[in-house]
């Protein structure tokens, strides 16, 4: 009988004369796996039943989605071939105006206008703030201040790819709107001086580099091209090429 006792006790484990567990005892634990059960040493989800009818329609919707993908890429670089070529036109008839395009000028005048524009957003900032204190100390408000720098509007939606305008024609209205938004004359940056002009310096150096611009070329002549901006805007009517012309007369 005590044999068979002390059996029974083992069997029972850490668990105390009423089937308790003693305080501080772990539990056991029973815990079977998925692949013990299974004949296949596989989860059930790990098993691939697809029947032949499955596996067709799956390989026709993946051609499907192949297809659409190629065609999307297709139509994504006509466009773009089709913007790049309208681009290099509209810069060809830009440059028979006001010559070739400065990009270190432009740069530079793109960095002094957001420096410009800091102070204008101080100057409207501060403007509110003392109009809306004397407001609430029932004071007259004060004048309003003059505007150091024109504000640019706030973006808007980019045209949509079958309304962009691939015509290739130079507007030149665009150069005339960006003259609006430029530092004033009187404006001078902490970054340092204005570049010289084109025929006064060559090949732009590294940063460390001092001076920053190689030796000119000393063939160049100064610029004689009108200033971007400076010419009116033409109609519409008057891009259309003569070939296009003629042949709507006809």
């Amino acid at each position: 009988l005590a044999s068979a006792a002390a059996a029974v006790a083992r069997l029972r484990g850490p668990r105390g004369g009423r089937g308790l567990l003693r305080r501080g005892a772990p539990r056991p634990r029973r815990a079977t796996t998925v692949e013990m059960e299974s004949k296949t040493d596989l989860a059930p989800w790990e098993i691939e039943e697809e029947t032949e009818d499955e596996r067709q329609a799956r390989y026709k919707r993946e051609a499907e989605e192949m297809k659409l993908k190629w065609d999307a890429r297709r139509l994504e670089e006509k466009q773009s071939a089709e913007r790049r070529v309208a681009f290099a036109k509209k810069e060809k008839e830009r440059a028979s105006m006001y010559g070739p395009r400065d990009p270190i000028m432009e740069a530079y005048e793109d960095r002094m206008y957001e420096e410009a524009r800091v102070i204008e957003v101080r100057r409207r900032q501060r403007e509110v703030y003392e109009r809306t204190k004397a407001f609430k100390l029932g004071k007259p408000l004060p004048s309003r201040g003059e505007p150091y720098v024109s504000l640019k509007p706030p973006p808007v939606e980019p045209p949509k790819p079958e309304e962009f305008d691939v015509s290739g024609w130079y507007d030149p209205q665009e150069d005339i709107e960006a003259q609006r938004y430029k530092a004033p004359e009187s404006y001078v940056s902490p970054t340092g001086p204005a570049p010289p002009p084109r025929h006064l310096r060559g090949l732009p150096r590294a940063a460390w580099e001092d001076p920053p611009y190689g030796p000119p070329n000393p063939n160049a002549r100064p610029s004689s091209w009108p200033k971007p901006g400076s010419l009116p805007a033409r109609p519409r009517d008057d891009l259309i090429p003569e070939s296009a012309a003629a042949g709507a007369a006809l």
